[in-house]
């Protein structure tokens, strides 16, 4: 049984961590973002965003667009896993995220350090700093989640953000491997063509009898993710 040293010691690390994870999750996202996510849902994992929808949102204006003309969006399917920690071998939770390979088009601050982006359907990862160390997964070697062998491509830094934590990969293949409809992700991340487009691309997608959805700045949705870590650490 812990003495009182012992609780207020545990306490004191648990405190210790739920601010590192804050201060995680406010630099995570971008005001050059923003994030669809179903109507009502308050988190990646409880949203559903089909096909049909992602063209549409790609249709709108003060959406970004690349020298060809093609707006710079990424609808992403996300899914927790566990993997074994290298140190422990003890199980814990990982984001999988499936990615389209305009991830980074739309997430430019993210840069891939080792090896290199993800090939379209092709069984492959590209890992966060953080979770490359957590797992050890370097570059050449394979992660095991969704029944499966995934080769890690390349290693990425995401600037101390929650996606260092991640695992990318094909979106298409992680809705395969979960046994999931191809057209349908969790979100659609969005480049404006100026943080003052932010307005119009919410009045619109909002608006639109096609869709219901809820649009919101990619780092208000982070910071809106760390509120009951505040609660907490006050």
């Amino acid at each position: 049984v812990l003495g009182i040293a012992g609780v207020v010691a545990v306490f004191l690390a648990m405190l210790s961590m739920a601010r590192g994870l804050y201060e995680t999750m406010k630099a995570s996202g971008s005001r050059d973002n923003a994030l669809v996510l179903r109507g009502g849902a308050v988190s990646e994992i409880q949203s559903v965003v089909r096909l049909d929808q992602v063209r549409v949102i790609g249709d709108t204006a003060g959406i970004a667009r690349d020298a060809q003309g093609i707006p710079i969006i990424s609808p992403e399917v996300v899914v927790n896993a566990t993997l074994p920690k290298a140190d422990s071998g003890d199980e814990t939770a990982c984001l999988i995220r499936g990615v389209s390979p305009r991830a980074l088009y739309v997430r430019d601050t993210i840069k891939v350090v080792q090896g290199r982006f993800i090939s379209p359907g092709v069984a492959e990862v590209i890992v966060g700093k953080n979770a490359a160390e957590l797992y050890n997964a370097p570059v050449g070697k394979a992660v095991f989640f969704a029944e499966q062998s995934w080769t890690v491509a390349g290693i990425f830094d995401a600037g101390g953000s929650t996606f260092d934590s991640e695992i990318w990969c094909d979106a298409t293949l992680l809705n395969q491997a979960y046994k999931r409809p191809v057209d349908i992700f969790q979100s659609v991340t969005v480049r404006l063509s100026s943080p003052a487009a932010f307005s119009t691309v919410k009045s619109t997608l909002t608006t639109d009898p096609r869709l219901t959805v809820d649009v919101e700045r990619e780092i208000t949705y982070y910071e809106n993710q760390s509120k009951p870590i505040t609660t907490f650490i006050r």
